[in-house]
């Protein structure tokens, strides 16, 4: 793993200058909100900012964890480390 260091300290420059305030995506009901969630957020805790982040897709999609086991199990464990809200208007399959 030569030169991962160095790598990594460029992700966390990359991440740090990125204007973030408000992302939305459209995924579609076929693809998973909470796929994609469980890959953004721990990006967006590291970034120290609020970020307004905004989804449309599927809640309760194949091979992806249910909206419910989301929020009750998998937010719980990232909200010790920021302040994190979520908000269900609708579900999507």
């Amino acid at each position: 793993m030569k030169g991962s260091h160095s790598s990594l300290k460029n992700l966390w420059k990359m991440i740090q200058t990125i204007d973030y305030k408000n992302i939305n995506i459209e995924i579609g009901t076929a693809g998973s909100i909470t796929l994609l969630l469980q890959a953004i957020l721990p990006v967006a805790i590291f970034t120290g900012k609020k970020i307004l982040i905004k989804v449309s897709g599927g809640t309760d999609v194949s091979h992806a964890m249910p909206f419910d086991f989301f929020s009750s199990v998998f937010l719980p464990q990232l909200k010790s480390h920021a302040d994190i809200d979520i908000e269900l208007l609708a579900r999507g399959y």
